[in-house]
């Protein structure tokens, strides 16, 4: 919304300009839109979480993608949609979002070092919720967890991950059909004629925006395109470039036990958990300050 306002400001004529501060409002009502579902997914997640295993503790969980494996798909989903992957809703929005403070830096210079650190928080998001869904769901099960799963099913029931379903399946498709949100919030301010709707909606504004049916949107001059489908099949492609690659080799896949330093038993302290994975990256940050948490206290 900062983005918008900085390029509307009074005297700015320039069409190009107009097109980029309509994309930077769209893509501020979109991100709305995505915390909306990606996040109420990652609340309810942490709540199936919370459910079958009795704590919040992300130290004590570990191994759940094979116990809950429809949570495991949801919270993946939720937590690449907040960081930004591509393919996901948050994705989409953050594009809008990039673009817009990217290409408005000639006019504004401000604009494009702001979206260099957009970018590096989204860096930051992504590091954190590696950490959230590796120690929860690829880690090695902790004792907790065996025991729980050996009690019974740790699986969610259908009213539990029927919501997350719809939410994770939101989130998707607005990030494959993102111009179906960009089209909707315009129809919404078409419907009105004073402050930043007559800038936005104008005619000149809007003939620097093409747009592709249901998969495109192009700007200022095809200096940026959006096409989500065509991403999604190149990485389909390449997945099946790879897989054709190993089929190839004929090497038969092979399971072995980890070794463990020459002790016999597997120990809690062998686990890879969320603590410190990343502690020499916040070693650099100590100078502003902040109460850390007591060992093992990180929660989802």
């Amino acid at each position: 919304l900062g983005a918008c306002v900085a390029l509307v400001k009074p005297g700015q004529a320039d069409p190009a300009v107009r097109a980029l501060a309509t994309i930077a409002f769209c893509g501020a009502l979109f991100h709305t839109i995505n915390h909306a579902c990606f996040k109420s997914l990652l609340f309810l997640s942490a709540g199936s979480l919370l459910k079958s295993t009795g704590t919040q503790d992300l130290g004590r969980l570990g191994g759940l993608i094979r116990h809950m494996p429809v949570t495991a798909a949801v919270t993946l989903i939720a937590s690449a949609a907040i960081a930004g992957v591509p393919l996901t809703s948050g994705f989409a929005s953050k594009w809008f979002l990039y673009v817009a403070a990217l290409l408005a830096g000639r006019s504004e210079p401000g604009l494009a070092l702001a979206a260099v650190f957009a970018i590096l928080t989204s860096a930051l998001t992504l590091a954190c919720f590696v950490s959230f869904f590796g120690a929860a769901f690829l880690a090695r099960p902790s004792r907790l967890v065996n025991e729980k799963a050996a009690a019974g099913p740790l699986e969610s029931g259908w009213l539990m991950l029927l919501p997350q379903l719809a939410l994770a399946l939101v989130t998707l498709g607005l990030g494959l059909f993102p111009l179906r949100v960009f089209q909707f919030i315009q129809r919404a301010l078409l419907t009105g004629s004073d402050g930043l709707a007559s800038l936005l909606t104008s005619p000149v504004a809007r003939a620097h925006i093409a747009r592709c049916p249901y998969t495109c949107l192009e700007t200022a001059g095809a200096q940026a395109l959006l096409a989500p489908l065509v991403i999604g099949v190149l990485l389909v492609l390449l997945l099946a470039l790879a897989y054709g690659i190993m089929r190839l080799g004929g090497v038969a896949r092979r399971a072995s036990e980890p070794w463990l330093c020459g002790y016999a038993r597997e120990h809690e302290s062998n686990r890879y958990g969320a603590r410190h994975l990343y502690g020499e990256f916040k070693k650099l940050f100590d100078w502003v300050g902040g109460d850390p948490r007591p060992d093992g206290d990180h929660h989802a």
